[in-house]
């Protein structure tokens, strides 16, 4: 995936463009391979793209980059994870979209984050997903606090993404159903 330069997107930082504060890490358009038979853009397809901007630019543009590194001693490891869908009209194949990435906190050994997926018509949201990881020491399979240098790294996102709005997905969670009454 490619993240070229966007129309209107604002300052550019870090190699990243900017809207209304949040970092673009994604603009593209809807493969067609993204439908299902029910013409709905498949579940699978949409989380392998927020993974894919995990990857690669969001954690390197928050300077945790040297994490992947093959030889590196510290790693990335999702803890957790929520994919969200809006009740509007799904993308359509060949449709332009954008992805917005925000840092919502930090501390020493974990990042909270949120990646907003937009319909470029009209900037709505159509997907979200929110996301916890932590920093892993790879050989001993322990949480550990990440490197100086990445710390300093976030705490310079941070800077530029802790007075923004908070998007109303963060936090969402699901609502358990009542249990089933049995038909007797």
């Amino acid at each position: 995936m490619a993240v070229p330069e966007i129309a209107d997107a604002g300052s550019v930082w870090r190699g990243l463009a900017h809207r209304a504060g949040r970092t673009v890490t994604l603009t593209d358009t809807v493969p067609a391979d993204w439908f299902d038979a029910n013409n709905d853009a498949r579940l699978t397809r949409t989380v392998a793209t927020f993974t894919e901007i995990v990857a690669w630019p969001w954690l390197r543009y928050l300077g945790a980059g040297p994490l992947f590194h093959p030889d590196a001693v510290h790693g990335s490891f999702g803890l957790d994870t929520h994919l969200t869908f809006a009740v509007a009209p799904d993308l359509t194949a060949g449709e332009p979209f954008w992805v917005e990435s925000q840092l919502l906190g930090f501390d020493a050994k974990r990042l909270h984050f949120m990646h907003l997926l937009r319909r470029a018509a009209d900037a709505s949201v159509i997907a979200t997903f929110e996301m916890f990881s932590i920093c892993v020491h790879k050989g001993r399979r322990k949480v550990v606090p990440m490197p100086d240098a990445v710390i300093a790294d976030v705490e310079e996102v941070w800077a530029r993404h802790r007075d923004l709005p908070r998007p109303e997905q963060v936090g969402a969670a699901i609502a358990p159903l009542p249990m089933a009454r049995s038909a007797a």
